[in-house]
Formats: C-alpha cells, sequence, structure tokens
C-alpha cells in the first residue's frame, strides 16, 4: 500500500512538473512571436525610411528654380523636405524597433531549444553532440 501512495505521488510531480514546463514553453512561443512582428515591423520602417529619404533627396534636388519678377517658388521644396522629415521619422523608429525585436526574439527561441542533440559530420569534431541550455 505505501509503495502504490509513493508511485501515486512521483506520477502526481511529474505531471505537475510537465504541465508547468508546457505554460512556460508557451509563454516563450508567444513572446518569441511577438518580438518576431516587431523586428519585422522594425525592418518594414527602416527600408521606408530609407526610401523616404531617397525620394526627398530627388525632389528637393531636382526643384526649377524661378527667377524674375511675378514668378512664385513652386511647392516641390516644401515637399522634398517632408519626404525627409518622414524617412529620419521611419529610420529613426525603425532602426531600434529591429534590434530590439531580433535580439529578443532570439532570446526566447533560445530557451525554448533547452536541449540540443546533433551529428556533426566534419572531420575534425565528427560525433554525436548533446548540448543542454539552463
Amino acid at each position: 500500500m505505501k509503495f502504490a501512495a509513493l508511485l501515486l505521488f512521483l506520477v502526481l510531480i511529474t505531471v505537475q512538473s510537465y504541465c508547468q514546463n508546457n505554460s512556460e514553453k508557451l509563454l516563450y512561443v508567444r513572446k518569441s512571436e511577438t518580438y518576431r512582428k516587431v523586428k519585422n515591423t522594425g525592418a518594414t520602417l527602416t527600408v521606408l525610411g530609407a526610401i523616404s529619404l531617397i525620394v526627398g533627396n530627388v525632389i528637393s534636388n531636382n526643384t526649377p528654380e524661378y527667377t524674375g519678377t511675378g514668378k512664385a517658388p513652386s511647392g516641390l521644396h516644401d515637399d522634398g523636405l517632408i519626404w525627409k522629415a518622414a524617412g529620419v521619422a521611419c529610420l529613426g523608429s525603425g532602426v531600434p524597433l529591429w534590434i530590439v525585436g531580433a535580439v529578443n526574439q532570439k532570446k526566447y527561441e533560445n530557451k525554448l531549444e533547452n536541449l540540443f542533440v546533433r551529428y556533426d559530420l566534419n572531420p575534425q569534431g565528427g560525433g554525436l553532440t548533446l548540448t543542454y541550455r539552463f
């Protein structure tokens, strides 16, 4: 009778540990997915910012100069400044988002992969490698 109670107690502890481990892994998966989205948003903002800066420079450099009386300057120069400002804003927010998202995504993906077993085919270090991260 004592053996059956001890066996039941050990099974309950094992099941509880396993359930807790799964909930932690689900949390890591959610966080990894969130930071992947942050990384992708940052990359998109960075690319759009670079394109906006290029468009702003092209517009600003190609504005015609009006000389003479009674001729109003065109608004293309103002448009170029708006494009440049938008490019700087996108770059300023995109680069940090991209970096933070990539670093944190990698951190949570590494927490998901605690135990690695792989086989190396290199002649120098061939064999079975067992790695445990904690």
